[in-house]
C-alpha cells in the first residue's frame, strides 16, 4: 500500500564525528557530501548534506545535446531519551533537483525542477517493563514539480502535492517469542496541477483524498523451530470505499539440517493516486482500484559453518484491474494479469577476505486478456558480485548484471528491447586511519543498451574521490 515516504537518518552515537567526501568523474560529474553525527545516552543527532552537478549526456539516441543535472539535499535526525520509558525522535529531509531531459523523438530544451520536503516526529512509550511498546507519529511531505517543455503541447506545467499522516502502532510481547501488533493511521493527500498552452494557464487537477486504516498482526513461535504470522488490514478510502486485506506466513527450521522452509499467502488492494486519476494529460478518472493476491514458497540452506548459503523460492501473483501505463493513452487498468517465477540466491565466503554473492530471477508476467508479456518486466535477471579485502585497508570488488529481453510498451506492435550485460568495478584504499581514496568504473565494457526505447543508458563511466573523517 502507498504511504508517506519517510526520510530516516541513522541515529548518531558516540563522540562527534565529521565526515566529508569529494568525488569527480565522467560526464563532468562533481559530488560533495558531508555529515555530522554524535550522541550520548540522552541525546543523539545526525546531519548530512549533499551536492551534485553533472553535465550529463544526450539521452535520446538521435541527438547529441547533453542533459545535465544539478541536485542538492539535506537531512537530519534528533533523538531525545527523556526517561527509561519515553523517547522522542524528529526526522527531516529536503531535496532539490533540476534535470534536463529529451522528449520522445529527439533532442529538446526540456527541463524539470523538483523540490521535496519531508518531516516526521514520533514519540515512543514503553510500558509493562518493556513488554508493550507504543509509537505515535505525525508526518508531512510535499512535492513541487515544474515541467518546462517549450516544444511540447503543454509549454509549461506544474504538479504540487501535500501529504499529512498521523499513525499509531503498538507492539505487545505476550511471551518471549509472541508479539501482537495493532495500528491505526489517517492519511490525507491533496494535489494540484496547472498547464500552460500558449499564454493561457489552466488548472487541471485540484483535489484531495483521505484514507483511514487499521491493522492487526500476531506472530507466534509454536516451537523453537516453527514460527507463524497472521495479519489483517482495513483501508477506508474516501473515493474507493472500504477494503480488507490479509497475509499469513510460516517458517520452519529442520533440526537435522538447519534448512529453513518458508511460505506465505496474502491479498492486496491499491487505489489509484490523484495524479493517475486526474492529470489532464495522462489521467483516467475511470480507473478502478487494483486488487491482488499472491503466494510464495521456498527454502534457505547454510553449509560449512555458514560459509556457504543458498536458497530458492517459487512465487505466483494474480491481479485484477492492475494499474499500468500505455503511451500515449496514459494510465489504464489491465483487467487480469499474472506474474510467476522462481528466485535463486547464493552466497559464499571461501576465505575470510572474499565474499561472493549472486541472485537470479526467472519471471513470467502476462496480460491474461491479450496474452502478451507485461512491458518493462524482463524474463531473466541475474546479479553477481565479488568483494575482496586484498590487504588491511585495501578493498576491491566487481559486480555483473544481466537483464534479458523485454517488451517496451503494452502495444501489440511494441518493439522488444535487447538483453544486456554490464560490469562495474570498485576499489578503496585507506591511506590513513581517517583518509580513504576510492574509485569505480561503471559499465566497464561500454555496453550499448536501452532501458526505454530510443533512450540510451550511460556508457563506460569512471569516478574517483576521497573521504575524510574527523
Amino acid at each position: 500500500m502507498g504511504g508517506v515516504i519517510n526520510v530516516i537518518t541513522r541515529r548518531g552515537e558516540g563522540e562527534a564525528a565529521i565526515r566529508g567526501t569529494l568525488e569527480a568523474g565522467a560526464h563532468g560529474t562533481f559530488r560533495q557530501l558531508a555529515s555530522l553525527t554524535g550522541g550520548t545516552q540522552q541525546v543523539d543527532y545526525a546531519l548530512s548534506a549533499a551536492n551534485l552537478h553533472t553535465d550529463g549526456f544526450s539521452r535520446t539516441i538521435v541527438g547529441n545535446e547533453k542533459d545535465g543535472t544539478d541536485a542538492r539535499s539535506a537531512s537530519g535526525r534528533l533523538g531525545v531519551t527523556a526517561s527509561d520509558i519515553l523517547r522522542f525522535d524528529l526526522n527531516a529531509g529536503w531535496s532539490w533537483m533540476d534535470t534536463e531531459f529529451d522528449p520522445f523523438g529527439g533532442d529538446g530544451p526540456s527541463d524539470q525542477e523538483k523540490e521535496t520536503w519531508q518531516v516526521r516526529g514520533a514519540g515512543s512509550l514503553s510500558l509493562l517493563d518493556g513488554a508493550f511498546e507504543n509509537v505515535l507519529a505525525a508526518s508531512y511531505a510535499s512535492t513541487d514539480r515544474d515541467f518546462d517543455e517549450p516544444t511540447g503541447f503543454y509549454r509549461f506545467s506544474t504538479f504540487d502535492s501535500r501529504r499529512k499522516a498521523l499513525d499509531y502502532q503498538g507492539n505487545l510481547r505476550l511471551r518471549d517469542a509472541d508479539i501482537a501488533t495493532i495500528g491505526v493511521s489517517v492519511d490525507e493527500e491533496d494535489a494540484k496541477t496547472t498547464n500552460t498552452v500558449g499564454t493561457a494557464t489552466t488548472t487541471g487537477l485540484d483535489d484531495s483524498v483521505t484514507t483511514k486504516s487499521a491493522f492487526v498482526q500476531y506472530q507466534t513461535a509454536v516451537s523453537s523451530d516453527l514460527t507463524l504470522t497472521l495479519g489483517g488490514r482495513v483501508d477506508d478510502h474516501e473515493q474507493f470505499g472500504t477494503e480488507g486485506t490479509w497475509r499469513a506466513t510460516g517458517a520452519y527450521q529442520v533440526p537435522a539440517t538447519g534448512t529453513v522452509l518458508r511460505a506465505s499467502y496474502g491479498t492486496a488492494n491499491k487505489a489509484p493516486t490523484l495524479f493517475q486519476l486526474y492529470d489532464p494529460t495522462y489521467g483516467n478518472a475511470a480507473l478502478r482500484a487494483e486488487d491482488g493476491k499472491g503466494a510464495d514458497i521456498g527454502f534457505e540452506q547454510k553449509l560449512l559453518d555458514g560459509r556457504v548459503g543458498f536458497g530458492a523460492s517459487l512465487f505466483r501473483n494474480s491481479y485484477t484491474n492492475l494499474i499500468g501505463f500505455s503511451f500515449p493513452a496514459g494510465y489504464v487498468n489491465i483487467a487480469r494479469a499474472r506474474t510467476k517465477g522462481v528466485e535463486l540466491t547464493f552466497e559464499a565466503t571461501p576465505v575470510e577476505s572474499v565474499l561472493i554473492q549472486a541472485n537470479y530471477t526467472y519471471l513470467e508476467a502476462k496480460d491474461r486478456v491479450t496474452g502478451r508479456d507485461l512491458p518493462r518486466r524482463p524474463q531473466d535477471t541475474l546479479n553477481a558480485s565479488i568483494d575482496w579485502t586484498v590487504l588491511e585497508g585495501v578493498d576491491v570488488g566487481a559486480a555483473l548484471r544481466y537483464v534479458g529481453k523485454q517488451r517496451d510498451t503494452a502495444s501489440a506492435t511494441s518493439p522488444i528491447l535487447d538483453s544486456y550485460t554490464t560490469v562495474d568495478v570498485t576499489a578503496r584504499w585507506a591511506v590513513l586511519d581517517n583518509v580513504s581514496l576510492f574509485g569505480r568504473v561503471e559499465n566497464l565494457f561500454d555496453e550499448d543498451y536501452q532501458e526505454v526505447r530510443t533512450y540510451r543508458a550511460p556508457g563506460r563511466s569512471a569516478f574517483g574521490g576521497v573521504t575524510v573523517t574527523f
